[in-house]
């Protein structure tokens, strides 16, 4: 399985861990601010061949993410307070 992960706060930063032990590809890292990001942006290029998107960004933008999932095809976890 090959994940992206929006949002590489701490929780991204946990996600990413359990998700390698777990024998799972990470294809893209999301995040504006984080330079050990690897996109800025998320696009239809930089979700390509993501089977999952797990997402842990601010509520102000989960809507706009949202879509952006649904126009795309993309199954995502949503772990926004």
């Amino acid at each position: 399985m090959k994940l992206a992960i929006i949002g590489y706060g701490n929780m991204g930063l946990i996600i990413e861990r359990l998700a390698k032990s777990a024998g799972m590809e990470i294809g893209a890292i999301v995040d504006p601010v984080n330079p050990n990001a690897t996109h800025e942006q998320m696009d239809e290029e930089t979700l390509l061949d993501i089977d999952v998107c797990i997402d842990f960004t601010h509520p102000d933008v989960i809507m706009d993410n949202i879509e952006k999932y649904a126009m795309l095809g993309k199954n995502a976890v949503i772990g926004t307070t």
